[in-house]
């Protein structure tokens, strides 16, 4: 994405996030959304919720509850009954982000709907919905609602088990260096660990690197440690040496397991991402 022009507010610019997934939009994009709709102010954006549809309106959800717009809750409300799918996905996500709890039925639906078929090719869709599925579980795990638990918990082993349908093809190579369900599992740990549930890996056959990776962001939830965490992870000794304590608290990891999973934090991260195929390295651990 180019350098953002700071003359369009930060709201717009997080809306075409959501809906461009990777990055594609730079300020090309909020410039021809504005001339298209008469600017990005809060009543423009009111006006095109009420008058257009499709993807400026999308845009228009998204950017009322990212601005956090005195009327957003009441006009978002009612698209969660919406015949379109997207504007039910949008709303529900904007309200979310606003902690409304009239979004979580809908929020939890979209994290339990069936994947695709795990022989397809990935596609901007299926990219998309990776994505709407990575925000939903952040906002799950900020948000703190217990309720949340079970349906994280199952949205894991639903994504894990997928991925194993998938790499059980020969016929596909995904050549990525961190498959987005890969991230997708990241984020769902890592809120799982926000929500105190450390024992969300239970009776889920991880094989041990991601296993180790899981509980490595089910920890760091914990810790509520953000930002880049593979360089973090990387660098930072002090965050290590948390972490480490973390995973004798949480899971009762040994001293020489918890060097195991901080040894192989980088080797685990990119490599089920590319060469999920191959066995994980050499040295086991026990279940936690």
């Amino acid at each position: 994405m180019e350098a953002q022009d700071h003359s369009w507010p930060e709201y717009i610019y997080q809306a075409l996030g959501e809906i461009y997934y990777g990055g594609g939009y730079d300020h090309r994009h909020a410039e021809r959304f504005a001339r298209r709709c008469g600017g990005v102010d809060i009543e423009t954006l009111e006006r095109v919720l009420r008058e257009r549809a499709g993807e400026d309106k999308i845009i228009a959800i998204y950017a009322l509850g990212y601005a956090h717009a005195p009327h957003a809750q009441q006009l978002l409300a009612p698209l969660l009954q919406s015949p379109i799918s997207l504007e039910r996905e949008a709303s529900a996500i904007a309200l979310g982000r606003l902690k409304d709890e009239r979004a979580l039925p809908i929020l939890y639906s979209l994290l339990q709907a069936p994947f695709p078929d795990p022989d397809a090719a990935m596609d901007d869709d299926f990219l998309s919905m990776i994505s709407a599925r990575m925000t939903i579980a952040t906002m799950l795990g900020d948000w703190g609602k217990l309720s949340s638990t079970s349906v994280l918990r199952l949205a894991l082993k639903a994504i894990w088990q997928w991925e194993q349908q998938r790499v059980a093809n020969p016929l596909i190579h995904d050549e990525l260096i961190v498959s987005p369900w890969q991230a997708y599992q990241h984020e769902l740990a890592y809120a799982l660990g926000q929500l105190g549930v450390y024992g969300a890996l239970t009776d889920i056959a991880f094989s041990d690197s991601r296993r180790r990776i899981l509980m490595i962001y089910i920890a760091l939830g914990h810790l509520g440690e953000k930002g880049d965490i593979f360089t973090k992870m990387t660098l930072d000794k002090t965050l290590q040496g948390e972490v480490a304590k973390a995973l004798e608290r949480l899971f009762g990891l040994s001293e020489a397991e918890q060097q195991v999973c901080l040894k192989y934090f980088g080797n685990d991260y990119f490599y089920e991402g590319a060469l999920d195929r191959h066995p994980s390295p050499p040295d086991q651990m026990e279940e936690e």
